[in-house]
């Protein structure tokens, strides 16, 4: 009895090699240790190929990276151990670069539990419904379930800011489209969206420039122009106030 709580946690241990040798044998010490298998290194080819899904939010990249990812897993190459900790340090940048590009956060308790789930799978069949949960999870990015109800004046004028934010686009001039005054306008944006026009196409113009930079191999002055910052200087000024990084920090940052 002194040594169950011991003997307990090497059981667990190697029930995780269930992932291997499969679940309808005995695992014993000896089989594990003769299983030679390598220290394999992190797959970073595979982590970019998901990151650049990532930062599309497209359901159909994001579903086939993460099925490229899991097959590699399902491999015995790497064990249980590596599959484990190679894809907790995965999943936690993937989800940092959803929260960083689109300001998709999941919400702590599914966090935990998708960080136990991942811990402690005994299977393969465990590893791909712990990973197809997350894949949904970021799949809601697109979802468009939580968008906010606009009037039909402030849905025109957000649909013109998506449009034509690259152009430089005003608010004088989406009030003149609209045949409405500007003061107007800026005042039923501000109301409905939260916060004033001039904050708002700034933030959509810094989150396409974060994809850009993660997803593209343009230069900052060539990702300054597409986000309607003709000025490169002013945009990298503009990014740094909000970020606390230059655009070539950020992009070194995250590198992959």
């Amino acid at each position: 009895m002194s040594h169950l709580k011991r003997d307990m946690e090497e059981l667990l241990e190697l029930a995780k090699w269930s992932m291997v040798l499969g679940n309808k044998r005995p695992i014993r010490r000896e089989d594990v240790s003769r299983l030679a298998l390598r220290e394999l290194p992190y797959p970073l080819l595979l982590e970019g190929k998901c990151s650049r899904a990532v930062v599309t939010a497209s359901r159909q990249e994001i579903e086939k990276q993460f099925a490229h990812w899991v097959n590699e897993f399902k491999d015995v190459k790497y064990g249980p151990v590596l599959t484990i900790e190679y894809s907790i340090r995965f999943v936690s940048y993937m989800l940092k670069l959803a929260g960083d590009v689109h300001g998709f956060m999941l919400p702590e308790p599914l966090q935990s539990e998708w960080q136990r789930s991942l811990r402690d799978i005994r299977s393969i069949g465990q590893y791909e419904q712990a990973m197809n949960r997350i894949v949904e999870a970021l799949c809601a990015i697109e979802s468009p379930a939580d968008a906010p109800q606009y009037s039909l004046l402030i849905q025109k004028a957000v649909r013109i800011v998506q449009e034509q934010y690259a152009e430089g686009i005003t608010l004088d001039e989406i009030a003149d489209n609209l045949h409405v005054t500007m003061a107007y306008l800026s005042g039923q944006f501000n109301k409905e969206v939260g916060r004033p026009f001039s904050v708002y196409i700034r933030e959509l113009r810094l989150r396409k420039a974060k994809e850009l930079l993660l997803g593209s191999e343009l230069r900052t002055f060539e990702i300054a122009q597409q986000v309607g910052y003709p000025d490169p200087k002013y945009f990298s000024r503009v990014f740094k106030e909000a970020t606390g990084m230059t655009p070539g920090e950020y992009q070194k940052l995250n590198a992959r």
